[in-house]
């Protein structure tokens, strides 16, 4: 059957086909990204991104229906001191009825062929399914770089408990960590502000952002470049966004920041992390996450979560702010980071090592 169905790139007169299949499939699959999916989404999506327009490879029926696609989100990463551009998988999509027909490593294998003329370097994608991302490393070759934790922090102790919590993953995990009583507890209490800094919430990013990025790309060796015309895209311009950016401070001078956002998740009033960057030094990043914690306190939410790598100021300065990580066993979803790399100046083994990488919510498309 396969053998009847090409791949082509989508032409850019062709965008009302690849919504329609988008609104089609998340329907289906009762997707929350439905809810703001519509032509300004999808143009801010694959077309205003800072670093390039998304490629999008298709495939249709003899009707002229488009039944499957994979879009590439442009992205770019500062590795190493260099700057190199690629594509996030998102998006990958196929028609109920024309599943299980190897649509998925059709679409994959073009994409590979395709990467030296599209001018990428390299591709990643955050699978949320286990067998997509068996699909990515069985039958596309790509490389699996880490799992991504998953950090919690306890808010507001009885409104956990007062929570409809449902039989799921989920909430097992929340319900373990309340063996650890007194020690639970404690993780629950936020410190008294720090009076060195003050706090101020952001409508725009101020000039001095590329000053902050600039600062901070040399505490990593792996990071999706985080400049002012890429945060301005990613938050400010995203239709129905909906972030609280919190700046920090040294009188008038920026610091750092951290976009945040609240969520219903199983009853239970989640505030996010969903990103954040400062000066790399640890009296800052622990004053902001504090100040953070202040916030959601206010907002009346239950729990603070964030996915953070390791091995960087942010994971320890989390960790001892009393950010609980949740073990991959008992973990409602395991967050998975996949690559593959073109043979190109990059070094393969660092790519391949998630410890490398400063990885948050915002580098993909769940929030």
């Amino acid at each position: 059957m396969t053998n009847n169905f090409q791949v082509r790139m989508l032409s850019e007169k062709e965008r009302d086909k690849s919504l329609g299949l988008m609104k089609s499939v998340f329907e289906e699959q009762k997707m929350e990204k439905l809810s703001d999916l519509d032509k300004q989404f999808w143009e801010w999506q694959n077309l205003n991104h800072p670093a390039g327009s998304s490629k999008i490879w298709i495939i249709e029926n003899d009707d002229k229906e488009l039944i499957a696609q994979m879009i590439n989100s442009p992205v770019q990463l500062y590795i190493d001191g260099k700057i190199f551009n690629g594509g996030i998988t998102i998006d990958l999509l196929v028609k109920k009825e024309y599943r299980r027909h190897g649509f998925f490593k059709k679409m994959g294998q073009q994409a590979i062929k395709d990467l030296e003329k599209i001018c990428m370097d390299f591709q990643i994608t955050f699978p949320r399914r286990e067998n997509v991302h068996e699909g990515f490393v069985k039958r596309l070759n790509w490389t699996k770089i880490g799992d991504l934790p998953f950090l919690v922090k306890p808010i507001n102790l009885d409104g956990i408990i007062k929570s409809k919590l449902g039989d799921n993953a989920f909430t097992k995990s929340i319900a373990w960590t309340f063996k650890k009583g007194d020690e639970f507890k404690k993780l629950a209490r936020i410190k008294k502000r720090e009076p060195k800094y003050n706090f101020q919430f952001l409508d725009r990013f101020p000039d001095s952002t590329d000053e902050i990025w600039h600062a901070f790309r040399r505490s990593c060796r792996i990071a999706v470049v985080r400049n002012k015309r890429y945060l301005d895209w990613r938050y400010i311009e995203k239709p129905n966004g909906n972030y609280s950016i919190l700046g920090i401070f040294n009188k008038n001078q920026l610091l750092g920041f951290a976009v945040l956002k609240a969520k219903t998740i199983m009853s239970m009033h989640v505030g996010f992390i969903v990103d954040i960057m400062t000066i790399p030094q640890k009296d800052i990043i622990k004053a902001l996450i504090n100040e953070v914690m202040h916030y959601f306190n206010d907002e009346k939410m239950d729990l603070c979560g964030c996915i953070i790598t390791r091995n960087n100021l942010f994971f320890n300065s989390l960790r001892q702010s009393g950010f609980y990580y949740i073990p991959v066993r008992i973990n409602p979803r395991n967050y998975i980071l996949d690559g593959y790399l073109k043979e190109n100046e990059i070094d393969k083994s660092a790519f391949s090592n998630i410890n490398n990488w400063f990885i948050t919510i915002s580098d993909w498309d769940i929030i």
